[in-house]
């Protein structure tokens, strides 16, 4: 991992909403991260959670329930992540199966009302060289947030979730847990699954409209044609085009 030596924000000028900052680092290089905090409304996300009948809500209140306290690196950014492409809420079944003792799962479709959202992005956001804190560091500074406290646990004061890039082309939207309970949501199961009975692997699945007892033959990479047309992929929540955002400069200590 590389250590940051070097952190400066600067707003930009057209709008009072958005920021810019590059990290420097040790090794010479820098990267740059942007944040952004648009209104969007009527939001869908994919969440994939264990049990027959798991439940946004009720997957959230276990992580609270089962959350330690563990130092600010490992809790920065402790949240309730989501997924908005097909692929990748696919891709995250297999948590289930490696994750508390799960031999069922449910893939739910979660739409929000109104969120206030804090849209990071740049290439700092999926560079895995860059640790996990770093990145924090580096949102709290822009954000104008406590570096002594937990990211995702300071936006949850604020009222606002974010919206950040695991990969290149795959975003989450993440949710601090305790920020959840005062979303107005509505929340729709779209299909089940089952873990293979000897490996951590699904193994047959069935929409959620059908009757139970109808599960269908599952295989990871090559989801049947059904799946594909229950689970379409969702729209980015909308980012205002007109944001603006600053230059940014490199700050060496």
């Amino acid at each position: 991992l590389r250590s940051a030596v070097g952190l400066c924000s600067l707003a930009a000028a057209q709008h009072p909403l958005a920021y810019t900052l590059m990290a420097a680092f040790v090794d010479g290089s820098s990267v740059t991260l942007t944040a952004d905090v648009v209104r969007a409304s009527s939001v869908a996300v994919y969440k994939v959670v264990g049990g027959e009948v798991g439940t946004l809500v009720g997957y959230n209140d276990s992580c609270l329930a089962t959350a330690d306290a563990g130092s600010l690196e490992q809790v920065e950014w402790r949240g309730l992540y989501t997924q908005l492409k097909r692929d990748h809420v696919l891709g995250t079944i297999p948590y289930r199966w490696e994750r508390g003792g799960n031999t069922t799962a449910r893939l739910v479709r979660a739409t929000f009302e109104d969120l206030s959202v804090v849209v990071l992005d740049g290439p700092m956001m999926h560079d895995g060289g860059i640790s996990g804190g770093d990145k924090a560091l580096a949102a709290k500074v822009l954000l104008g947030i406590d570096p002594t406290l937990p990211l995702l646990a300071a936006l949850g004061e604020r009222r606002q979730v974010c919206l950040v890039r695991e990969t290149e082309d795959e975003w989450e939207l993440v949710i601090p847990h305790a920020l959840l309970q005062h979303l107005s949501m509505r929340e729709t199961g779209v299909a089940r699954f089952r873990k293979h009975p000897s490996m951590p692997i699904t193994h047959r699945w069935q929409p959620e409209e059908q009757p139970e007892g109808t599960l269908e033959p599952w295989e990871d990479g090559a989801p049947p044609a059904k799946a594909l047309s229950l689970i379409p992929d969702l729209d980015l929540p909308a980012i205002s085009s007109d944001s603006g955002r600053g230059g940014g400069e490199t700050v060496h200590p």
